[in-house]
């Protein structure tokens, strides 16, 4: 019997994030393995959010003194089943309201928790740097991964991490 990446990662993610939540754990190893800090010097550019948080788990501004330019907007499923697109809905929705006319945003950003809307304006200033990420330890179905990547979004399931 194959295997659960989720059964795969767990121990590493309980090891190296001990007084994390695995979603939390597995956002942070997913943007170690990409290279991104998420400890340290780099916090302030690491933002996971909690409750009312607007659909992201994670924000990773480029790290200074790096040529990257790239925002890693990131919502993690530690699944062991496939989350369905109605599991997504609010990633989607906070999505189409940073990329999205600024009424929309505000109507939006007006669901969020206070503390996050400066770091939301921020985001929504530097969109065209945003890359809009979906990980998860499960499968995906063919058709969520193709509807997903029509709305930008890029997909990280278990056959591609």
């Amino acid at each position: 019997m194959k295997k659960k990446l989720s059964d795969i990662i767990m121990p590493a993610l309980k090891q190296e994030f001990p007084q994390s939540p695995l979603w939390k754990a597995f956002a942070q190893w997913w943007l170690l393995t990409k290279g991104l800090d998420s400890s340290g010097s780099a916090k302030e550019n690491f933002i996971v959010d909690g409750s009312k948080d607007g659909g992201f788990d994670v924000i990773a501004w480029p790290m200074p003194g790096f040529n990257e330019k790239d925002i890693h907007v990131i919502q993690s499923k530690y699944y062991k089943s496939m989350p369905n697109l109605k599991n997504l809905g609010r990633f989607i929705e906070a999505i189409n309201a940073v990329r999205g006319p600024r009424k929309i945003f505000n109507e939006w950003l007006d669901t969020v928790s206070l503390n996050l809307r400066t770091a939301y304006e921020k985001l929504r200033e530097q969109r065209k740097h945003a890359r809009f990420i979906l990980i998860t330890t499960a499968k995906l179905h063919k058709n969520h991964i193709k509807h997903l990547e029509q709305k930008g979004i890029e997909v990280h399931d278990r056959d591609r991490i």
